[in-house]
């Protein structure tokens, strides 16, 4: 993750040097409420972060993949800040080409569902997975309703 926010918050300059390392505190503090809020806290299996993909040719990295018997689901931690540039959003948007064009889904979730409604994400990914093949009863959580 700390590599994907790094990508995404543009080159370390003199005057970005102070945002950046903000930005990737950031980043890595809303990957582990993704993995603690919903994987963990809802028995949902954890996926692999920073999974390496080609897209155009470039190599280019996927926040967290589930690889299941029935096939792959990805996952992105998207937000306002990661599309700081007309660049990076086309490249967000062209990973997103690529997997539904070799037929792996893949789903945004932002600040809002990962901190806000971590259960309501956790259903949201259970539904994704369980057509892959994931068969594991969903967890409730004290927050859960």
């Amino acid at each position: 993750m700390r590599r994907s926010c790094a990508r995404r918050h543009g080159t370390a300059g003199p005057s970005l040097t102070r945002w950046r390392s903000s930005a990737t505190v950031s980043c890595r503090r809303w990957s582990n409420r993704y993995l603690v809020d919903v994987e963990q806290a809802h028995g949902l299996p954890i996926g692999r972060r920073q999974t390496p993909v080609l897209v155009d040719g470039v190599r280019r990295y996927e926040d967290i993949a589930y690889d299941l018997p029935g096939g792959r689901a990805i996952v992105r931690l998207d937000g306002f800040g990661g599309h700081r540039d007309p660049r990076t959003a086309l490249v967000d948007r062209r990973r997103s080409v690529a997997a539904v064009l070799v037929g792996v889904p893949s789903v945004p979730f932002g600040w809002l569902e990962v901190t806000t409604l971590p259960c309501r994400t956790a259903r949201g990914l259970e539904a994704l997975l369980r057509p892959l093949g994931w068969d594991e009863p969903l967890a409730l959580c004290p927050r859960c309703p």
